[in-house]
C-alpha cells in the first residue's frame, strides 16, 4: 500500500491496515478515546512508515467525517507512542520521530511518506516519486514555516525529504537550488521570523513529553535530534539541567525529568530553593 501511495496510485487507506494493527485497535477501542491523551510507551519498535499510514487514515477519516475511524486511529497511534499536534500539523513519537499531519494527497504528506518508505524497503527498489518544481517549492515553504515556529525536528525531516528529491538548501544565503538548476530564495522574511518568533509557553505536559522524547533520542545515541529538542525547549523558555535532571521555565515553573512536580515560588522576596 505504501509503495502504491508513493507511486501516486490509488489506495484505500482503511484497507491498508495490517492485521496486527487492527488487533491492537480492537483492544484499544474498549477504553474512551481522547485525542489529547498522553501517548503510551509502545511494547515494540514502531516503523515510521506504519505511523505515516495511520496518520493518513486519520486525516482521511477526518475529511470524510468518519468520527469513529478518526478516533480509532488516534487511539491506535497513542498506543504506539505517537501524539498528534493539530496546532502545528505534526506528529511526534516517544522515540523522537516526527512527521506531518496532513491530507494524504498533500505534497508534504507524500514527501514524508516517500522518505518513510525508502527506510524500510531494499535499497534502490523504490525510488522517490519525482515532484514538480511547484511541489518542491511548497516543501521549502513548509520547512520555513516549521523553522519559524521553532519546530526544528520537523524542519529537519523536511530537509531530508528535499535532499531525497535532489534539492540543495543554502540556509546561510536563504536560497535553494532545484534538481533542474532553478534557483530561488526562501519566503520573504523567513530568516527574520526564525530569529524573532516567540512561542506560547508550553504546558507541563508538553515539557515532560518533549523531555521524554529527548531522553529516548539520547539512549539511541541520536544526539542530533536530542540537541534539536533541547534547542526547541530553550526557544520556548525551558531550561534543562542534565546533571540534576530537572527543568525550569522562564515563568517560574520547575519539575524533574521523570515528571515529578517541584515546589515553585513566585515571590521575589523568598530565597530560591537549591
Amino acid at each position: 500500500a505504501a509503495a502504491r501511495m508513493q507511486a501516486g496510485l490509488p489506495v484505500s487507506l482503511p484497507n491498508a491496515m495490517p492485521a496486527a494493527m487492527a488487533a491492537t485497535m480492537a483492544q484499544t477501542m474498549g477504553t474512551p478515546m481522547q485525542p489529547q491523551m498522553t501517548p503510551m510507551q509502545p511494547a515494540r519498535q514502531v516503523a515510521e512508515l506504519e505511523i505515516m499510514v495511520l496518520v493518513g487514515q486519520h486525516e482521511s477519516a477526518r475529511a470524510q467525517g468518519d468520527a469513529l475511524l478518526q478516533e480509532a486511529t488516534a487511539a491506535l497511534l497513542r498506543s504506539l507512542g505517537v501524539a498528534l499536534d493539530q496546532s502545528n500539523s505534526t506528529w511526534r513519537s516517544v522515540d523522537g520521530k516526527v512527521g506531518p499531519v496532513a491530507s494524504p494527497e498533500s505534497t508534504v504528506f507524500r514527501a514524508a511518506l516517500s522518505a518513510a518508505a525508502s527506510a524500510v524497503v531494499p535499497a534502490g527498489s523504490i525510488a522517490p516519486a519525482p515532484m514538480s518544481n511547484d511541489e518542491l517549492e511548497e516543501l521549502v515553504h513548509h520547512r520555513e514555516q516549521a523553522r519559524a515556529q521553532r519546530n526544528f525536528p520537523f524542519a529537519d525531516k523536511l530537509r531530508q525529504c528535499l535532499r531525497m528529491q535532489g534539492v540543495k538548501l543554502d540556509d546561510a544565503g536563504d536560497s535553494y537550488t532545484l534538481p533542474d538548476g532553478t534557483q530561488g530564495k526562501y519566503p520573504s522574511g523567513s530568516a527574520a521570523a526564525v530569529e524573532m518568533v516567540t512561542a506560547e509557553a508550553p504546558t507541563d505536559e508538553e515539557i515532560i513529553n518533549t523531555i521524554a522524547q529527548r531522553e529516548n533520542s539520547r539512549k539511541q545515541r541520536d544526539f542530533a535530534n536530542a540537541d534539536a529538542l533541547r534547542t526547541y525547549l530553550r526557544s520556548r523558555g525551558v531550561n534543562l539541567d542534565d546533571r540534576e535532571r530537572v527543568w525550569s521555565t522562564s515563568d517560574g515553573r520547575k519539575g524533574s525529568f521523570d515528571g515529578e512536580p517541584m515546589a515553585t515560588s513566585y515571590d521575589d522576596d523568598l530565597e530560591p530553593s537549591i
